[in-house]
């Protein structure tokens, strides 16, 4: 399969979970600006739902599954930039701390 058939794939399961998110982007954003000590319950239970959206998303098991998998854990941080570049800031952020602190 090749590699921009296989991104497109993820990207557009991606942009379905993400559509779908209704957690407040607001609370999750200031969230990642403090340390884990000092967030609320809350706050902790948002930014996992959100983080679930991108490093969870439902793929078909297989070569897609396995592309996204081995991107996410090989190249945090080019997968995180590419997580900007297709969902946006708000997404990129929430990445660039998965891709820092884990999930």
């Amino acid at each position: 399969m090749q590699k921009n058939h296989t991104l497109q794939v993820i990207a557009d399961e991606l942009i379905g979970t993400t559509n779908s998110f209704d957690g407040d982007k607001d609370l999750i954003l200031e969230a990642l600006d403090m340390d884990f000590q000092d967030r609320e319950n809350s706050e902790l239970k948002e930014f996992l739902q959100a983080a679930e959206c991108i490093v969870e998303t439902p793929l078909p098991e297989g070569e897609i599954f396995e592309y996204y998998e081995s991107f996410m854990n090989g190249s945090p941080t080019a997968w995180a930039a590419w997580i900007r570049n297709t969902l946006g800031d708000f997404w990129g952020s929430v990445a660039d701390y998965v891709a820092e602190h884990g999930y």
